[in-house]
Protein backbone atom coordinates (compact mmCIF):
# COMPACT_ATOMS: atom_id res chain seq x y z
CA UNK A 1 0.00 0.00 0.00
CA UNK A 2 0.97 3.39 -0.89
CA UNK A 3 1.93 5.83 2.30
CA UNK A 4 1.32 9.15 1.46
CA UNK A 5 4.16 11.41 4.04
CA UNK A 6 3.82 14.68 5.29
CA UNK A 7 6.22 16.89 7.43
CA UNK A 8 4.43 19.37 10.02
CA UNK A 9 7.20 21.33 12.03
CA UNK A 10 5.96 23.49 14.65
CA UNK A 11 7.09 27.52 14.56
CA UNK A 12 7.65 27.32 11.32
CA UNK A 13 6.14 29.19 7.93
CA UNK A 14 3.11 26.40 8.32
CA UNK A 15 0.39 25.92 10.43
CA UNK A 16 -1.70 22.79 11.11
CA UNK A 17 -4.55 24.50 8.76
CA UNK A 18 -1.75 23.90 5.83
CA UNK A 19 -1.94 20.03 7.27
CA UNK A 20 -5.83 20.07 7.17
CA UNK A 21 -6.17 21.48 3.65
CA UNK A 22 -3.30 19.04 1.53
CA UNK A 23 -5.29 15.82 3.59
CA UNK A 24 -8.58 17.09 2.27
CA UNK A 25 -6.96 17.50 -1.28
CA UNK A 26 -5.38 14.20 -0.87
CA UNK A 27 -8.65 12.26 -0.63
CA UNK A 28 -10.26 13.73 -3.06
CA UNK A 29 -8.02 13.18 -5.71
CA UNK A 30 -5.54 9.83 -4.53
CA UNK A 31 -8.20 6.69 -4.81
CA UNK A 32 -5.95 3.87 -5.03
CA UNK A 33 -5.15 2.69 -1.50
CA UNK A 34 -3.12 4.56 0.90
CA UNK A 35 -2.65 6.18 4.07
CA UNK A 36 -1.75 9.15 5.04
CA UNK A 37 0.99 9.84 7.91
CA UNK A 38 2.68 13.06 9.23
CA UNK A 39 6.22 13.71 11.11
CA UNK A 40 5.48 15.92 13.55
CA UNK A 41 6.43 17.95 17.22
CA UNK A 42 2.76 18.51 17.23
CA UNK A 43 1.27 15.15 17.88
CA UNK A 44 -2.12 16.10 19.25
CA UNK A 45 -2.60 18.17 16.52
CA UNK A 46 -2.06 16.26 13.61
CA UNK A 47 -4.05 13.35 15.40
CA UNK A 48 -7.05 15.30 15.54
CA UNK A 49 -7.13 15.93 11.91
CA UNK A 50 -7.63 12.02 11.53
CA UNK A 51 -3.90 11.73 10.10
CA UNK A 52 -1.51 8.64 12.08
CA UNK A 53 0.82 11.25 13.55
CA UNK A 54 5.18 10.14 13.64
CA UNK A 55 6.91 12.14 16.28
CA UNK A 56 9.58 13.19 14.90
CA UNK A 57 12.63 12.30 17.00
CA UNK A 58 15.18 14.75 16.16
CA UNK A 59 15.62 18.50 16.75
CA UNK A 60 16.77 19.59 13.27
CA UNK A 61 15.12 23.10 12.36
CA UNK A 62 12.96 24.10 10.10
CA UNK A 63 12.89 21.83 6.41
CA UNK A 64 15.76 19.73 7.62
CA UNK A 65 13.03 17.72 9.82
CA UNK A 66 12.22 16.25 6.23
CA UNK A 67 15.25 14.26 6.62
CA UNK A 68 13.62 12.15 9.55
CA UNK A 69 11.73 10.69 6.62
CA UNK A 70 14.84 8.30 5.26
CA UNK A 71 14.93 7.19 8.67
CA UNK A 72 15.39 3.21 8.35
CA UNK A 73 12.97 2.47 11.19
CA UNK A 74 9.77 3.65 9.30
CA UNK A 75 10.50 1.05 7.15
CA UNK A 76 6.96 1.64 4.70
CA UNK A 77 6.79 -0.13 1.39
CA UNK A 78 6.17 3.24 -1.12
CA UNK A 79 6.47 6.67 -0.15
CA UNK A 80 4.83 9.48 -1.97
CA UNK A 81 5.72 12.54 -0.17
CA UNK A 82 4.46 16.55 -0.70
CA UNK A 83 5.20 19.84 0.90
CA UNK A 84 2.75 21.41 2.39
CA UNK A 85 2.40 24.54 -0.01
CA UNK A 86 1.94 22.04 -2.48
CA UNK A 87 -2.53 22.09 -4.42
CA UNK A 88 -3.98 19.24 -5.81
CA UNK A 89 -6.50 19.68 -8.39
CA UNK A 90 -7.25 16.24 -10.57
CA UNK A 91 -6.82 12.69 -10.02
CA UNK A 92 -2.74 12.07 -8.81
CA UNK A 93 -3.50 8.17 -9.01
CA UNK A 94 -1.16 7.38 -11.85
CA UNK A 95 1.55 9.37 -10.20
CA UNK A 96 0.69 7.26 -6.89
CA UNK A 97 1.43 4.25 -8.99
CA UNK A 98 4.86 5.44 -9.53
CA UNK A 99 7.23 2.18 -9.47
CA UNK A 100 11.00 3.52 -9.18
CA UNK A 101 13.49 3.28 -6.11
CA UNK A 102 13.62 7.26 -5.92
CA UNK A 103 11.70 10.41 -7.62
CA UNK A 104 12.34 14.19 -7.55
CA UNK A 105 10.69 17.51 -9.19
CA UNK A 106 13.75 18.98 -11.11
CA UNK A 107 13.91 22.66 -9.92
CA UNK A 108 11.30 25.10 -11.73
CA UNK A 109 13.93 27.33 -12.64
CA UNK A 110 17.48 25.46 -12.42
CA UNK A 111 15.51 21.92 -14.32
CA UNK A 112 19.12 20.79 -14.21
CA UNK A 113 18.89 20.61 -10.02
CA UNK A 114 16.37 18.48 -8.27
CA UNK A 115 13.88 19.96 -6.05
CA UNK A 116 12.20 18.32 -2.88
CA UNK A 117 8.70 19.09 -2.52
CA UNK A 118 7.53 16.35 -3.80
CA UNK A 119 9.35 12.70 -3.64
CA UNK A 120 8.66 9.58 -3.99
CA UNK A 121 10.54 6.64 -3.20
CA UNK A 122 11.26 2.60 -2.23
CA UNK A 123 11.85 1.14 1.29
CA UNK A 124 15.41 1.47 1.62
CA UNK A 125 16.36 3.53 -1.40
CA UNK A 126 16.83 6.55 0.19
CA UNK A 127 17.91 5.32 4.05
CA UNK A 128 21.55 6.64 3.17
CA UNK A 129 20.07 10.25 3.12
CA UNK A 130 19.26 10.11 7.10
CA UNK A 131 22.40 8.08 7.67
CA UNK A 132 25.20 10.31 5.72
CA UNK A 133 22.94 13.24 7.25
CA UNK A 134 22.61 12.17 10.99
CA UNK A 135 26.73 11.37 11.16
CA UNK A 136 27.23 15.39 10.78
CA UNK A 137 24.02 17.27 10.62
CA UNK A 138 25.69 20.44 12.49
CA UNK A 139 27.92 20.44 9.53
CA UNK A 140 25.81 19.88 6.80
CA UNK A 141 23.31 22.94 8.38
CA UNK A 142 25.83 25.41 7.79
CA UNK A 143 27.64 24.11 4.91
CA UNK A 144 23.88 24.03 3.07
CA UNK A 145 23.11 27.09 4.91
CA UNK A 146 20.06 29.50 2.99
CA UNK A 147 18.44 28.99 -0.43
CA UNK A 148 18.79 28.30 -3.82
CA UNK A 149 19.34 25.00 -5.79
CA UNK A 150 22.43 24.25 -3.85
CA UNK A 151 21.33 25.30 -0.38
CA UNK A 152 18.83 23.62 2.01
CA UNK A 153 17.60 20.10 1.91
CA UNK A 154 17.63 19.72 -1.94
CA UNK A 155 21.63 20.87 -2.38
CA UNK A 156 22.24 18.38 0.68
CA UNK A 157 20.24 15.20 -1.11
CA UNK A 158 22.21 16.19 -4.71
CA UNK A 159 25.36 16.16 -3.01
CA UNK A 160 24.60 12.71 -2.08
CA UNK A 161 22.03 11.24 -4.80
CA UNK A 162 23.72 12.44 -7.99
CA UNK A 163 22.23 11.42 -10.81
CA UNK A 164 20.34 8.15 -9.34
CA UNK A 165 16.95 8.81 -9.49
CA UNK A 166 13.54 9.85 -11.72
CA UNK A 167 12.14 13.64 -12.04
CA UNK A 168 8.49 14.10 -11.90
CA UNK A 169 8.30 16.56 -14.66
CA UNK A 170 9.78 13.75 -17.00
CA UNK A 171 7.31 11.19 -16.12
CA UNK A 172 4.16 13.40 -16.31
CA UNK A 173 5.01 16.60 -18.43
CA UNK A 174 2.96 19.25 -17.50
CA UNK A 175 1.30 17.73 -14.80
CA UNK A 176 3.29 19.41 -12.42
CA UNK A 177 3.64 22.60 -12.50
CA UNK A 178 4.91 26.10 -10.65
CA UNK A 179 2.26 28.38 -9.39
CA UNK A 180 4.65 31.12 -9.76
CA UNK A 181 5.87 30.23 -12.90
CA UNK A 182 3.06 28.45 -14.93
CA UNK A 183 0.11 29.18 -13.08
CA UNK A 184 0.38 32.56 -12.68
CA UNK A 185 1.23 33.40 -16.08
CA UNK A 186 -1.16 30.77 -18.09
CA UNK A 187 -3.27 29.03 -15.43
CA UNK A 188 -3.64 25.55 -15.65
CA UNK A 189 -5.26 23.43 -18.56
CA UNK A 190 -6.68 20.34 -18.56
CA UNK A 191 -3.49 18.22 -17.83
CA UNK A 192 -2.38 20.03 -14.77
CA UNK A 193 -2.92 17.99 -11.39
CA UNK A 194 -0.15 19.29 -8.92
CA UNK A 195 0.88 23.05 -8.12
CA UNK A 196 3.87 23.55 -6.27
CA UNK A 197 4.05 26.64 -4.26
CA UNK A 198 7.92 27.43 -3.78
CA UNK A 199 8.48 30.01 -1.96
CA UNK A 200 6.05 32.92 -1.17
CA UNK A 201 2.98 33.08 -1.50
CA UNK A 202 1.96 29.77 0.56
CA UNK A 203 -1.41 28.66 -1.25
CA UNK A 204 -3.90 29.55 1.98
CA UNK A 205 -2.83 33.29 1.17
CA UNK A 206 -4.47 33.11 -2.02
CA UNK A 207 -7.40 30.93 -1.35
CA UNK A 208 -8.45 28.16 -3.12
CA UNK A 209 -7.68 26.88 -6.05
CA UNK A 210 -9.91 24.22 -8.53
CA UNK A 211 -10.35 23.25 -11.82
Amino acid sequence: MLTVMLVYKTGGVYELQDVCALKKQIKEHLTIEHHIVCLTDDYRGVHSLGIQPIQLTQSWPGWWAKMEMFNPYLNFPRVLYFDLDTVIVDNIDTIGEFKGSACFLSDFNNPDCLATGMMGWENGALNKLYEAFKKDWGHHLLKYKGVGVRKGDQGFIQSIIKKDHYRWQDLFPNQIVSYKKHFLKKGMDEKTKVICFHGRPKPRDVGEIRK
